[in-house]
């Protein structure tokens, strides 16, 4: 019999990130920053066609997740990818869907 206690480790792993990017509003915010990093709560919003309330808590909850990374330029902040695990399973998306 074969021990799986590696596998179930990278599965749990696996299960978190996927669960983390699941939602249709938090991919839309990641397919926008995909194509353009870089870009503020506001400028996001208004590409997803969602508030610019719910863009900030899915931000937030992004970067705590640690997905992405928050850059502060003066008064201005704008959001990127930080994991390029994203990237890569957007583009699979992409490809499939």
């Amino acid at each position: 019999m074969h021990d799986l206690s590696d596998e179930f480790e990278r599965a749990n792993e696996a299960q978190f990130f996927l669960k983390s990017i699941s939602n249709p509003s938090r991919l839309l915010i990641l397919c926008a920053l995909m194509k353009t990093p870089g870009l503020s709560n506001s400028e996001i919003a208004t590409l997803c066609g969602l508030s610019v309330s719910s863009t900030s808590q899915y931000l937030v909850k992004m970067i705590d997740i640690g997905i992405l990374e928050r850059i502060k330029t003066g008064k201005e902040t704008h959001y990127s990818i930080k994991d390029n695990r994203v990237i890569e399973v957007l583009t699979i998306l992409k490809k499939i869907f």
